[in-house]
């Protein structure tokens, strides 16, 4: 069999087995634990005597395991810190419900005894456990109620607390299905078909794994390869086996017990003969992304299905164009709540808030307004407020505007949630439009507030990562306008980065040589000595070898200490005599005295990592070791055929902490970076679209840079801010605009799904005769959009080769070639001959001749579109043997230009 990449199975099941790792919450678990709920609320009461029941026994040993956990409840207490800079945290280490109170109450009167009173904390734990019965922690909490009511304090949650409003106070998060979820799993159980419309985070995949608690065999339907590996990933931890429908590993063998099948529609629909279309149930992800494909795969399926979006607009009438192919009835769930606080950015030579009212002009406040994709976070309804009081002051609506404020909307005794924050929004945006209809002027003068021209004064990616570093804005993902300058960002990137830390730091690798050979040096010596120390037999012959140790190392301290001084300041004098403009010796020589006095308060005699990059110049909180890289290589080198450079940019950024994520790098490297994100071990990777559709990984910002004046589309938008800020993972999220224009997008409304317009050839038809157990009749009908054709075209016998070329008119020529080739031995001959192959191919394929460019060595951008269609021909078992070794001779040399592209090698 031939692939793009091999791909060892130990390898991918580790991959598997690191992504899973982090999984915590059973689904199956979930659903047996509500039931058992519910059990409970329905069971009547029997207040006869009886003998202890199964139950009855379960729940002493229940309380006897309670009482046991309260009692390690209260030593842990005892052992946290009240310094802690983040002790919410340790909410999370504690089991029972009564110690997490009482930690809470501790910590309130801890802050609140406090003479610079810190409000951030005190609100945020006060309204956690208010409403408490337990006398002891009421006379504190009543205490403040009394202070608080003197205040306007709801303002002030909203302007700074919007990272753990409800339900992002996860320190007391209760792992329960939402109501929505509960009745999504019922019409799942009943094999009903249904539509799920609801917000990023909201726990739609839940649903989706939920399926494997009633049905044995799944097809799971991906918009792209990484999220078909988490998807498996989460069915492999509830120990059922998968097949997973993606390049390369689409063909690996599966037996008859395989219960999931998870993959994305292009590698689904290419082997939909071999898995076939007899499944017990469907999930189709991300169901906006519905292309010819995924339409074709959905019409081919005769089970009930589980469709999931966050983003569609025109849903009714997609349910409807479903109920006519699928012939089903199909519910609908919508769900609005939001899970999450994001935060806009803009950078023009600092980061600057974004207002979502930046982009509103007073003509856009009329009903439309509503139905912007335009949410607004906590922070920007306590600006929108503040500012909507200072400006319209006037008495006659002076009632009016004391019911928007925050203090007479919100309730007095709950911490504001994240749904009534959203409500509220609501309220204020209606409010904004009644005013604007009464009062022009004074909305104008409003909507200036917002209005900045937010003009980048120089581009300067480095500067403004690392200003983003300050604010705690990692792990970021970057995409760019141009999804082809992906690559040269990464490459410009690691190019600055080189340049600027030799520039600032020239001798920095030489002072850790130097470090690195003393350190060798001192440690060869201290060896040698501690093996030949001789001691006279006595009692304290341990303790006085100690101490001849602690001797020597003291010693051996203040000689490294001296000689590493006199290195630095030999190297002051190497930069005082060098060439270098006078503006740039200034700077280094700052840098390196800083350093030299920050080694002289704390020497390091130790271990150096030669090759660590400088901390100015990286952006990872831990550099990755050396040993890892070169596992990495090794791993990439194996998969590929070839030898990459250890000091290739994918390597030496990994090591500043800075991954890329591209469909055509390396399958290992990208389950590695796919694995170190899953982990927060990478802090930025710089990715194209494969990486914004529907993976849930711990991403707090995504960075949206422009490149080639080209804009990003509204869909491109909504999905890519949509891996910002994860439920169960963070607290928060930032969208980061960088270069573009972003005021249109951000305003832009849900996208309408159309369907694919691509012709579909009769081709189609032929499914059957590869297996005679699926119809494809329905495949060709019932369009999804109106401007899609059915077409009949030039087939042939070979019904592979048709399956395989179904997409394009007429492969008669490519099927008569094949049929009378005979190899040429001679590799120049054999050189010809894969020229006139491809000839062949870019004529059925209507695109222009590539002969040129593969002559002369270059790389062009249909290649890997040949490249896939080879290695259909090569593994179709319907080749003599002497077109075999042409298709593989073709796709080594269409490999090795598409590797080198990519700066491989």
């Amino acid at each position: 069999m031939l692939r793009f990449q091999n791909t060892d199975k130990n390898e991918f099941s580790l991959f598997i087995r690191n992504l899973n790792e982090n999984i915590k919450t059973n689904i199956f678990h979930l659903i047996d634990d509500n039931r058992v709920v519910e059990k409970k609320i329905n069971k009547k009461k029997d207040n006869h005597k009886k003998t202890k029941t199964k139950e009855e026994i379960i729940n002493e040993q229940n309380k006897l395991r309670h009482n046991k956990n309260i009692i390690e409840d209260k030593k842990k207490i005892q052992s946290f810190d009240m310094n802690d800079k983040f002790p919410f945290n340790n909410f999370k280490l504690l089991k029972t419900e009564e110690m997490r109170e009482k930690y809470c109450i501790n910590l309130l009167e801890y802050y609140w005894n406090q003479k610079n009173k810190n409000m951030e904390m005190i609100l945020g734990l006060y309204f956690q456990y208010n409403k408490t019965t337990n006398p002891e922690h009421r006379i504190l909490l009543d205490n403040i109620k009394n202070k608080l009511s003197k205040y306007e304090y709801k303002n002030y949650i909203l302007e700074n607390l919007g990272h753990i409003l409800p339900p992002l106070n996860f320190w007391k998060y209760e792992k329960k299905l939402d109501e929505w979820q509960k009745d999504a799993i019922n019409i799942i159980k009943n094999n009903e078909s249904l539509f799920i419309r609801a917000p990023t985070s909201s726990g739609k995949s839940f649903i989706g794994l939920s399926c494997a608690k009633y049905y044995k065999k799944i097809l799971y339907i991906c918009p792209a390869e990484p999220v078909a590996y988490q998807v498996g990933s989460h069915f492999q931890k509830l120990n059922l086996k998968v097949h997973y429908l993606v390049e390369d590993l689409c063909i690996n063998s599966y037996d008859s017990n395989c219960n999931i099948f998870v993959g994305t529609p292009k590698y689904i629909e290419e082997y939909i003969y071999k898995i076939g279309t007899n499944f017990d149930y469907a999930v189709y992800d991300e169901i906006h992304t519905l292309d010819d494909k995924y339409e074709n795969i959905i019409k081919m399926l005769k089970c009930n299905f589980l469709a999931l979006s966050a983003t569609v607009s025109n849903i009714e009438i997609l349910i409807n164009k479903f109920k006519i192919f699928t012939n089903k009835e199909i519910k609908l769930i919508e769900y609005n709540n939001r899970f999450i606080n994001i935060q806009r950015w803009v950078w023009t030579d600092k980061l600057e808030k974004v207002h979502p009212l930046s982009c509103i002009d007073y003509n856009d406040l009329n009903e439309n307004f509503l139905q912007f994709n335009l949410p607004f976070t906590p922070n920007d309804l306590s600006s929108l407020w503040t500012n909507i009081e200072n400006i319209f002051d006037d008495e006659e609506i002076e009632d009016y505007i004391d019911n928007l404020s925050p203090e007479n909307y919100f309730n007095d005794e709950d911490l504001i949630s994240l749904n009534d924050i959203h409500n509220y929004e609501k309220h204020l945006k209606k409010a904004l439009i009644y005013l604007s209809s009464k009062y022009p002027d004074k909305t104008k003068k409003l909507l200036e507030c917002y209005k900045n021209e937010y003009k980048i004064k120089k581009l300067d990616v480095i500067k403004c990562l690392k200003k983003s570093k300050k604010k705690d804005m990692f792990p970021m993902l970057m995409f760019t306008s141009d999804e082809s300058e992906t690559l040269n960002l990464f490459e410009k990137l690691s190019s600055d980065l080189e340049k600027l830390e030799k520039i600032n730091y020239p001798y920095y690798y030489d002072i850790l040589e130097k470090k690195q050979e003393l350190y060798l040096d001192y440690k060869n010596r201290l060896d040698n000595m501690s093996n030949n120390i001789k001691l006279k037999k006595s009692t304290n012959s341990l303790s006085e070898k100690t101490d001849i140790l602690d001797k020597f190392i003291n010693k051996e301290t203040n000689l490294y200490t001296k000689n590493i001084l006199n290195y630095y300041n030999s190297l002051l004098e190497k930069i005082e005599n060098s060439n270098t403009v006078d503006n740039i010796k200034k700077i280094q020589k700052n840098n390196l005295i800083k350093e030299m006095n920050k080694f002289s308060s704390n020497p390091d005699l130790q271990y150096q990592d030669i090759y660590k990059k400088h901390v100015d110049y990286s952006f990872a909180s831990e550099p990755m070791v050396a040993a890892k890289i070169r596992i990495l290589r090794k791993k990439i080198n194996n998969s590929l055929n070839l030898k990459m450079s250890y000091e290739h940019s994918i390597f030496q950024m990994l090591k500043r902490g800075v991954g890329l994520y591209h469909k055509s790098m390396p399958k290992d490297y990208k389950w590695i970076i796919q694995n170190l994100l899953s982990n927060k071990e990478i802090s930025i990777v710089i990715s194209d679209r494969e990486l914004c559709l529907g993976i849930d990984l711990p991403i707090r910002t995504t960075c949206l840079v422009g490149t080639n004046d080209k804009s990003f589309s509204n869909s491109d938008y909504l999905q890519m801010s949509g891996r910002a800020g994860r439920r169960g993972h963070d607290n928060q999220g930032n969208i980061l605009f960088y270069n573009i224009d972003f005021k249109n997008i951000m305003k832009g409304q849900i996208p309408v799904i159309t369907g694919s317009c691509n012709t579909i050839y009769d081709k189609y038809l032929l499914l059957s005769k590869l297996n005679n157990k699926i119809d494809s009749n329905n495949v060709v009908a019932n369009f999804i959009n109106p401007k899609r054709k059915y077409v009949e075209s030039i087939k042939s016998d070979n019904y592979k080769i048709n399956w395989i070329l179904r997409n394009y008119y007429n492969n008669s020529k490519l099927e008569t070639y094949i049929n009378n080739y005979n190899a040429n031995t001679i590799t120049c001959y054999m050189h010809d001959d894969s020229v006139e192959l491809l000839n062949i191919i870019c004529e059925i394929m209507n695109i222009n001749s590539i002969q040129k460019d593969y002559m002369l060595n270059k790389y062009n951008d249909n290649y890997k579109d040949i490249i896939d269609i080879i290695i259909l021909l090569y593994n179709s078992n319907s080749t003599k043997n002497d077109i075999l070794k042409l298709l593989k001779f073709t796709f080594d040399k269409l490999k090795l230009l598409y590797i080198k592209y990519i700066n491989i090698i």
